[in-house]
């Protein structure tokens, strides 16, 4: 056991507009916590927290004393790339107020946990945070949450326990029973190709609601694009940005909540990934063809559509994997040495010029997730929409390698900053011409 800073209550949100009750209290003391290694531990208790490397989960029931249940956190796994969590509650009382927001924490909350997250940084800066996060939800009718992001911003680059925020920037991706943010709306913004309401409100500080639209159990972001909107609103670029939550807020109801895979990571923008590779001395990068590639050319590539196709990177000598042999809707792609399963294998069946890339293991194809333009998106696999965020055009790198290129974003397949450690994500980004960019198909049956 250690003592950490915690934060005893949070002020209250509320469905509708948003309506403030009460008086805003804050206590930052500290506060007696388990620490549990990972790997299926789990808290039912006010003041639990289990470590998951750089996260945290945080058993944070901030508001329980407005209604009586339970809640339970536990961590499933943690890749190194990703981790995996799960939370169940049942709450009853007030539903126009939050019980709890059990959560995964990379950076502050009022007060620090681990010094490796990346965080803060500072909104003038070429930093961002690119986040996926795959969830399933099981829950009645009579629940009323949301499930979010939660990001707080301080005018000093290292708030301490007793620092207050100026700024809370929420991003919703799901809600239901009628939940709604802090303040009233102010526009829609569609941001990271997906539609957004905004919400405005002061809560003793500011808050900033981004609700999605419709919807969704799985979504990659790069949470920068948020932040760059409010700036573009009159937010200080001075601000630091302190910390990533992620989790359940829960009013009433009982249910449960498994995510299946999560990262969140600090980034340096425009550096393919984390860096750019440099071609070596005294060679130029072949330049990409204008032309869209015909069915079956492929720059020589002219692949058998029942064949399977193991996809080598040239830089690492890995392979395009599914991670954890996923057979879900928004499986993660990852690199891994190859291992002989079939989520490494692949089928090329041409369409549109180019091909859709079929994993043998779930049948389910190589997506760009929501047609996202945004650098840096992970890839996952997705059953087929027929949209071109899932047609891939394959251009001769030379060598007998080939650069795959999203016909919906024009951005390649790439190995996140040349990495050649497993797990690591499997990304898009422009064209640099660097070998975690070029792939070898490898025909095996």
């Amino acid at each position: 056991m250690f003592s950490i800073s915690g934060r005893l209550n949070r002020t209250k949100r509320l469905m509708g507009i948003g309506v403030l009750l009460g008086t805003v209290l804050v206590a930052s003391i500290g506060l007696l916590m388990n620490v549990h290694s990972a790997k299926a531990a789990q808290i039912c208790n006010t003041s639990g927290m289990i470590s998951m490397g750089k996260y945290w989960l945080n058993s944070n029931e901030w508001g329980a004393s407005s209604g009586s249940g339970t809640q339970c956190i536990w961590d499933t796994s943690n890749t190194g790339s990703s981790i995996a969590w799960g939370t169940s509650w049942n709450w009853t009382g007030q539903s126009n107020s939050v019980k709890t927001y059990d959560s995964s924490v990379l950076g502050w909350h009022w007060g620090w946990q681990n010094t490796n997250t990346g965080l803060p940084i500072q909104l003038s800066s070429n930093k961002g945070v690119q986040t996926g996060w795959n969830f399933n939800l099981t829950q009645n009718n009579a629940n009323t949450l949301d499930v979010s992001y939660d990001l707080w911003l301080h005018t000093i680059s290292n708030p301490t326990s007793s620092s207050g925020p100026s700024d809370e920037v929420m991003v919703w991706l799901y809600k239901a029973g009628g939940a709604g943010p802090v303040g009233t709306k102010q526009a829609t913004v569609t941001l990271g190709g997906t539609s957004w309401d905004l919400y405005e409100g002061n809560i003793g500080w500011e808050v900033h609601s981004f609700v999605r639209t419709t919807n969704t159990t799985s979504q990659t972001l790069d949470l920068k694009d948020f932040l760059n909107y409010l700036v573009s609103r009159g937010l200080s670029s001075s601000k630091y940005l302190s910390s990533v939550e992620s989790g359940t807020e829960i009013f009433t109801g009982n249910g449960r909540l498994d995510t299946t895979s999560y990262y969140a990571n600090v980034v340096t923008e425009g550096s393919g990934g984390g860096s750019t590779p440099t071609p070596a001395p005294g060679t130029t990068p072949t330049p990409r063809p204008t032309s869209t590639p015909t069915p079956g050319n492929g720059g020589g590539f002219n692949p058998n559509p029942n064949s399977h196709y193991r996809i080598v990177n040239r830089n690492s000598g890995q392979v395009l994997d599914v991670s954890g042999a996923s057979t879900a809707n928004g499986g993660l792609i990852d690199q891994w040495p190859s291992n002989g399963g079939n989520n490494q294998l692949w089928r090329f069946v041409a369409t549109n010029g180019g091909y859709k890339l079929v994993n043998v293991n779930s049948g389910l194809l190589l997506d760009d997730p929501g047609a996202s333009k945004i650098n840096g998106t992970q890839l996952d696999q997705w059953n087929d929409t027929n949209g071109s965020n899932q047609w891939w055009n394959v251009v001769s790198a030379g060598s007998g390698y080939y650069s795959l290129v999203n016909q919906s974003s024009g951005e390649d397949a790439d190995v996140s900053g040349a990495s050649t450690a497993n797990g690591a994500a499997v990304l898009q980004w422009p064209s640099t011409g660097g070998t975690n960019q070029q792939w070898s198909l490898v025909q095996v049956s």
